[in-house]
């Protein structure tokens, strides 16, 4: 299973969709709060593999390169 990130909806405050190239790092945590998974970007496709994780709830922080950090609910069924 991938995640693209292009899907991932982030906004500036003016609600302009921020680019993927403004991505610094993305972050999957378990529930716990344990990264799972992290990737340094940019990297050459925009997509996160999380094949590996098992079927769960997770949480997805996404850091700009400005600083900012969003965090996301990911829920992988499969």
């Amino acid at each position: 299973m991938l995640i693209r990130l292009k899907t991932v909806s982030i906004s500036d405050i003016d609600g302009r969709p921020i680019p993927v190239s403004k991505i610094q790092e993305v972050t999957v945590l378990n529930l716990a709060g344990i990264a799972v998974y992290t990737q340094k970007l940019p990297i050459s496709s925009n997509v996160v593999a999380v094949r590996n994780l098992a079927r769960g709830i997770y949480f997805v922080r996404v850091k700009l390169t400005t600083g900012i950090q969003s965090t996301h609910t990911l829920i992988l069924t499969q």
